[in-house]
């Protein structure tokens, strides 16, 4: 059955946009692991050493598993970001001045039991 126009447009588009996710999360992982990549993508993501081989010299993109072990992994906030690079969706923007507000609150809460510390000591 051949194909519409439409639907090889939407599959052309679509390859177009993604063509490069191998290299991105490349060199993503790269970054975050600069030293060990292999070892360190094998024990976050569970893998073989063959399968990170290929995903840090760009020739795969993660299978759908590995994907979501990387995501959930303590660098998968710099995973996403790398994935979207140049394609900051809006609820990516609120997500991360929602991590801005989170460790805003923290180094608050952390002066103020500071300040608190210090009046507690000098008797005020």
């Amino acid at each position: 059955m051949a194909r519409t126009y439409a639907q090889t447009h939407r599959a052309a588009s679509r390859t177009k946009s993604c063509s490069d996710l191998p290299e991105r999360i490349s060199e993503v992982i790269r970054e975050i692991w600069p030293v060990k990549t292999v070892a360190n993508l094998m024990a976050e993501a569970g893998i073989s050493e063959r399968t990170a081989k290929y995903l840090k010299q760009g020739h795969v993109f993660p299978s759908g598993p590995t994907l979501v072990a990387l995501l959930r992994s303590k660098d998968g906030d710099r995973i996403l970001k790398g994935l979207m690079r140049n394609e900051e969706p809006e609820w990516l923007a609120r997500y991360e001045r929602a991590l801005r507000v989170v460790e805003i609150e923290r180094r608050l809460d952390a002066l103020v039991a500071e300040i608190e510390d210090l009046a507690e000591r000098r008797g005020l």
